[in-house]
């Protein structure tokens, strides 16, 4: 069981994030909150909407899990050559590390396709094998990346760029 002072801590961040919609209802209007839905009562009418919990996956995670499938697809193609049109930008390995970087922290995943970011993996693997995948390039990875996403990112541009240089 969690001590008072955890209790009301929580109930204060979470009064505050509540507290701008609460000032947002009119007069007679009713707001309750559930974890799989909120609810709206005004007088003897009430407004139900489903809440999906369900967390949406970055993109470094869905590549994550369908490189198997990327893989399959480019066999299937017989692919022969494959043109890099995501070239790192920078006179030296620490700017095209931050240019693919910043791709990659880019809000906007959405403005680039699946392949778009196979090659900036490729490309991010490429600048890591220069440095021998050393801790220190790792870490690098992790100041840009300080939600955790650094690791999963490393492994993916480690495969991406096995797959590439193997093929």
């Amino acid at each position: 069981m969690q001590n008072s002072g955890s209790i009301k801590e929580r109930l204060e961040f979470i009064h505050s994030k509540i507290q701008p919609i609460i000032k947002k209802l009119k007069n007679g209007e009713e707001l309750i909150i559930r974890p799989n839905h909120v609810t709206l009562k005004i007088r003897n009418q009430e407004y139900v909407k489903e809440i999906n919990s369900k967390k949406k996956k970055s993109h470094a995670k869905r590549i994550h899990e369908n490189l198997p499938l990327y893989i399959e697809n480019l066999k299937r193609k017989g692919v022969t050559e494959i043109l890099m049109s995501h070239i790192p930008i920078g006179n030296n390995w620490d700017k095209k590390f931050a240019y693919l970087c910043n791709i990659l922290k880019d809000e906007k995943p959405n403005n680039r396709s699946n392949s778009d970011f196979l090659e900036i993996y490729f490309q991010l693997g490429k600048l890591l094998d220069e440095k021998g995948w050393s801790d220190e390039a790792l870490n690098m990875l992790n100041l840009y990346f300080i939600d955790s996403r650094g690791k999963l990112i490393s492994r993916i541009a480690e495969k991406t760029y096995l797959l590439f240089i193997t093929w």
